[in-house]
């Protein structure tokens, strides 16, 4: 069974989150929720009055995935404060698993910190990418099929089910989108 983290903080994008952790739990994928926070709580306040519940902290975490989930939202910077969460996704990266990243992610952490690089093919939410490196599209995936990058939270579910296709398998992607009427 495929395995999947994804991670939010305090002011974290609502749907961005919920979407992922929705649509990759239909797809049968094991998800662990982990909250990523300076009070190292179970419990966050996500951007737009929504409060979680994850299944653990970052400090409490442990295990391996195969595919790592970065939503956005207001306070997406206050990720970069967690090292043991940098170095993860670092080592996520050289272990050649999987990482997605929506709106200012993608920017905000995975670029700032050296996972994503100028020629890779990548997008975020616009106005975060202040170098002008970023595509102007929904959804776009790295070369080497490894990161998925998606612009906002309009374009959450487009998000997630790109996940379960690229990612999981393309029968899990069709019985979800046509669960959830995208087909």
């Amino acid at each position: 069974m495929t395995t999947a983290l994804v991670v939010c903080t305090n002011g974290t994008e609502d749907i961005e989150y919920l979407s992922c952790v929705d649509i990759l739990n239909r797809g049968g994928v094991h998800v662990t929720t982990c909250a990523v926070n300076t009070a190292e709580e179970r419990l966050v306040n996500l951007a737009n009055g929504n409060v979680v519940l994850t299944n653990t902290t970052i400090e409490d975490l442990d295990g391996d995935f195969d595919i790592i989930v970065v939503p956005g939202g207001p306070k997406t910077d206050s990720l970069n404060g967690s090292d043991k969460f940098i170095d993860l996704l670092k080592q996520q990266k050289a272990n050649n698993k999987k990482i997605a990243a929506i709106c200012a992610a993608p920017y905000v952490v995975l670029y700032k910190n050296g996972i994503l690089q100028k020629h890779d093919n990548m997008t975020c939410y616009p106005g975060c990418d202040n170098e002008g490196i970023f595509k102007s599209c929904e959804i776009a995936i790295t070369d080497n099929q490894q990161i998925i990058t998606a612009n906002g939270p309009f374009n959450a579910i487009k998000f997630a089910l790109t996940i379960l296709r690229e990612f999981v398998s393309e029968d899990a992607y069709k019985e979800v989108a046509k669960a959830v009427l995208a087909i």
